[in-house]
């Protein structure tokens, strides 16, 4: 929170300072309200340079005072309803712990970035976060998006070198019949460059390579890859376009998806002794993420919240 903000409410103890002090104060008797206002649903869209900006910045929901039954039963209808909303707000947005899964998915993370390093006529790795739908592949590459953004702009401020703003990570969100012409477009409107809807498909993604390098963004998050059918002919057209962007963008990808072993994403479509050529497999490092077990149960709670950092 910026401090000029004003510091987080007690909720309890203000509504009875209010009530003993005789104020008749309709916002000071609804602390809820407030709260509501300070800390309600965020409704960014991560698929936006806005929306990543304001998922970047925003801080941890300061916690509350909760009420009991009978301190429930004193409220008027108004404050009721508002206080049930704050606690449904707070319940929907779950701090994310880190688990064992989360902290290994991190570390390869973290490995795959040192190619990062590399200059520009090196290729550089990328990561293939493949598993189960529902156990959080997107969560845990958007957290180490944030991260990464966050650790970018604190050691290389916010604007580049020549004076453009910086992003230091790109999310873009794939969607079913998936052309290329789609994928680039969905990048320029990312960076919100006017000419996402008019350029043509030869310029796009030229346009595209030229708005990560002016950005200096370092990683860019690929989701719902399985969307891509790398056996069509189209699906083929995206696994080519897509190593050329690897290979023209100095950034890292982050490929996240469902069964994309089983969709070939790896040999790029490619049959029998033609997978030989899939230049995907050496470059791409997949990481899975498995379910929960009982003996999972060990995570440190401590450190796994948003405000550690994750």
């Amino acid at each position: 929170m910026s401090k000029d903000q004003p510091s987080p409410i007690p909720v309890g103890s203000l509504e009875r300072r209010t009530h003993e002090d005789g104020g008749d104060d309709a916002s000071s008797a609804n602390p809820w309200a407030e709260w509501l206002t300070l800390h309600g649903t965020s409704r960014y869209s991560l698929g936006t340079k806005r929306g990543w900006i304001d998922f970047v910045n925003g801080a941890p929901r300061e916690d509350f005072a909760t009420l009991s039954r009978s301190e429930m039963d004193e409220l008027d209808g108004e404050s009721l309803v508002d206080y049930n909303e704050v606690r449904g707000v707070w319940h929907a947005n779950a701090p994310v712990i880190k688990t064992p899964q989360l902290q290994r998915v991190n570390g390869i993370f973290e490995q795959v970035l040192a190619s990062s390093h590399r200059d520009g006529d090196s290729l550089r790795g990328s990561v293939l976060l493949d598993s189960l739908p529902g156990l959080g592949k997107t969560t845990a590459a958007t957290r180490f998006g944030r991260t990464f953004d966050r650790r970018q702009r604190r050691r290389y401020g916010h604007l580049t070198a020549y004076g453009s703003p910086r992003l230091p990570v790109a999310f873009i969100a794939l969607t079913a019949n998936m052309s290329l012409k789609n994928l680039n477009q969905k990048l320029l409107r990312f960076y919100d460059h006017p000419a996402a809807g008019r350029a043509t498909r030869a310029e796009l993604g030229d346009l595209a390579v030229d708005c990560v390098a002016t950005a200096e963004t370092r990683l860019i998050i690929l989701d719902d890859l399985h969307f891509i059918n790398f056996n069509h002919r189209n699906g083929m057209d995206l696994s080519n376009h897509l190593k050329w962007l690897a290979n023209e963008m100095p950034a890292t990808f982050v490929y996240v998806g469902v069964g994309l072993s089983q969709k070939q994403f790896f040999d790029e479509g490619l049959h029998h002794s033609e997978a030989a050529y899939a230049q995907t497999s050496r470059r791409a490092t997949r990481c899975t993420m498995a379910p929960l077990q009982h003996q999972d149960r060990r995570w440190d709670a401590g450190l796994g919240s948003d405000a550690s950092g994750l």
